[in-house]
């Protein structure tokens, strides 16, 4: 670091010849950023010290404050307040330290045992181990870093932070995050959103277990738990989601030295058959295209290499390809124009000039079209110092088309447009509040309540009546007339057909009052004795496709929307999505057309197509009513009936809890 660096020590005495002094108002200048490295009871008389000699910044390397337990919490937030009322920022406490490798201002105060050399890559970690073996992997297979930050507890400065300096940060082209939770999701996406628009982020999320699932009470909040929530944060914010530490550089490594794929189109060129199909394997298995060549781009391709196998794509150039088949076949494809980006494999040979065909590969980057290598079974020696090497090279064709795939994933975020939030019309928000504020705390709504929220919100529920009595029942299909169902009235049994409280096809009075009766009957028999407080008579909805619809208060994300496959399996075949709440038009069709079944919405095999515009008119008004009333807990919309296009989805049943 070219500006003065003062050591502070009550004991005095000195380091490497630099004096010590015994405070920072004995420091013979001005002071910006103070590391402190203390035990952690005297850390607030440090950050008292800093704000009186003007400081603006503390890394707090000392451990022992939140992650310690209550007296630690307490002492991390005496810290924060000295910081917030004397104008200083905390990095930490309990945290690795902070590293810039500015070639003007070089500055490292951590404690990893090596430092990193220069590059466009800038990460930040939650976790200092793993930040102690990232900067050692950095340093040891000569990845670069613009800056690394360990976060630690977060007291005041986090990713959210680091994400608005970063992206407009010149000497950094990619951004990668290790998080083991979000303090402000919300502001996350907000910032999140704008920077991968011109600086790609990449996140690896800890915690994806079921372990610490809350207890849920229906449909939407079983199928919404666990990691469902940072897949819809992420998806939203435009970050590209990893899978392990090694994918989390791969991707940091493609996207720091390359432009962004402006598609999914792949060309494959290889010196053997067997890594080429595999990759092209990974490719599809991916979703990414392989596009076949047409016949002129194949003659230009034979040519480029006397002993090619195949001119195809993939493309193999024959085991004794060099550097000139490997120009020639991949500048052929540049000016064909038939894909987004190029995946370059070589198998080294015994007497083989691997070398020059690094360098050749090398030598095709920077002109708009991406490329990735895989020196196939090899770690390539690292580029030599101020070297630059644009096209990263790893081991197998998997983990090639792996980091492929995350620069396709950040180049479609870079290209989406805005998705606002719309008003929707024939909402009653004052309507929808005073319903909820009259259910006791923590209670599952009545049919009437239920059927006059959806109501307030433009939710069309199949007509119904409620019915405590045989008679009664027998009075309801009378009123609604054809054929109706008889379903369980319980606030104690979410999975009605389980225990047989669906009865389907009557058709009469006295069929509605068997079935009551049949109803009340296997209650008392399967043990639930006053879970039974009645039956639903309800119009029987012409056939269609049964789906879920559903919302949920989380406590970190906040409201939650739901859409998938329903009816009873909805549970088993587990196909859904989820999105924050309140959703904008796109983000609606997405919920379902980014379902494993969306292919059923349109009429699969033979079947009637659903209609697709009220299917996203249904979750558009869920989105708003779960981000305009803070006393919903949870909403499970379960079967919505799917109609044909121009008939539109009927609530069939439904379960609302207040929160």
């Amino acid at each position: 670091f070219p500006g003065p660096v003062y050591g502070v020590s009550r004991s005095g005495g000195e380091i490497d010849g630099q004096p010590l002094y015994p405070s920072l108002a004995d420091c013979p200048g001005p002071v910006d950023l103070v590391v402190v490295a203390v035990p952690a009871p005297a850390v607030p008389a440090v950050a008292r010290d800093a704000v009186a000699v003007g400081a603006r910044a503390l890394v707090v390397i000392s451990s022992g404050f939140s992650e310690v337990g209550p007296e630690g919490a307490e002492l991390e937030s005496e810290l924060l307040h000295i910081a917030n009322t004397g104008g200083l920022r905390v990095l930490g406490p309990n945290c690795l330290g902070l590293a810039v490798t500015d070639p003007e201002r070089p500055f490292d105060a951590t404690f990893g045992p090596e430092r990193p050399p220069q590059g466009r890559i800038a990460f930040a970690s939650q976790s200092g181990g793993l930040g102690i073996g990232a900067l050692a992997f950095c340093a040891r297979n000569g990845i670069g870093l613009s800056a690394f930050a360990s976060l630690g507890n977060k007291a005041d400065i986090s990713s959210n932070d680091l994400l608005a300096w970063w992206g407009h940060d010149e000497q950094t082209r990619v951004v990668l995050l290790y998080l083991e939770g979000f303090g402000n999701p919300r502001r996350f996406v907000r910032l999140a959103r704008s920077v991968a628009r011109t600086t790609p982020i990449v996140a690896l999320k800890s915690g994806r277990s079921a372990a610490g699932q809350r207890a849920a009470g229906s449909h939407t909040a079983a199928l919404a738990a666990g990691d469902a929530p940072t897949d819809a944060l992420f998806r939203l914010a435009g970050v590209v989601r990893v899978d392990t530490v090694s994918e989390l550089f791969e991707a940091g490594l493609a996207l720091s030295g390359q432009p962004l794929p402006q598609g999914e189109r792949i060309a494959i060129v290889s010196n053997a058959g067997g890594p080429a199909i595999l990759a092209a394997d990974a490719c599809e298995g991916r979703g990414l295209s392989v596009p076949p060549f047409d016949d002129a781009l194949r003659e230009q391709v034979r040519a480029s290499a006397p002993a090619v196998a195949g001119p195809a794509n993939p493309v193999d150039l024959g085991a004794g390809a060099g550097p000139e088949a490997y120009t020639a076949s991949i500048e052929s494809i540049k000016a064909a124009g038939v894909c987004d980006a190029i995946l370059a494999i070589h198998t080294p040979t015994r007497g083989g000039d691997w070398r020059g065909v690094l360098a050749a590969v090398q030598a095709q980057a920077g002109d708009g079209l991406p490329i990735i290598g895989c020196l196939l079974g090899e770690d390539p020696p690292p580029p030599e110092h101020g070297e630059e090497w644009p096209v990263p090279w790893l081991a197998f064709p998997e983990g090639a088309v792996r980091a492929l795939d995350h620069c396709v994933s950040a180049g479609r975020a870079s290209r989406r447009t805005p998705d606002p939030v719309e008003p929707v019309s024939g909402i009653d928000t004052s309507a929808g509040r005073l319903i909820l504020a009259d259910v006791p705390e923590g209670q599952w709504l009545d049919s009437d309540a239920t059927e006059a929220l959806l109501s307030a919100y433009g939710l069309r529920l199949a007509r119904s009546r409620v019915a405590r009595t045989a008679d009664e029942a027998a009075a309801a299909q009378a009123e609604i007339g054809g054929k109706v169902a008889v379903k369980l009235l319980s606030d104690v049994i979410t999975h009605k057909t389980d225990v047989g409280g669906v009865v389907l096809g009557c058709a009469s009075p006295p069929a509605a009052a068997a079935a009551y009766g049949a109803i009340e009957a296997r209650i008392e028999s399967a043990g639930y004795r006053g879970a039974f407080q009645g039956v639903l008579v309800q119009e029987q909805v012409p056939a269609g496709l049964d789906l879920i619809v559903g919302a949920v208060t989380d406590p970190v994300f906040g409201p939650l929307i739901l859409a998938g496959l329903g009816g009873v399996q909805a549970e088993l075949w587990g196909d859904r999505s989820v999105a924050l709440a309140p959703l904008g038009a796109r983000a609606a069709a997405h919920l379902w057309s980014g379902l494993r079944g969306a292919p059923l919405l349109d009429g699969y095999r033979g079947a009637p197509a659903a209609d697709r515009a009220a299917l996203e008119d249904v979750v558009l008004r869920v989105g708003r009513l779960a981000a305009e009333q803070p006393l919903l807990a949870e909403m499970d919309l379960n079967p919505v009936r799917a109609l044909e296009p121009g008939s539109g989805a009927v609530v069939l049943d439904a379960r609302i809890r207040r929160a």
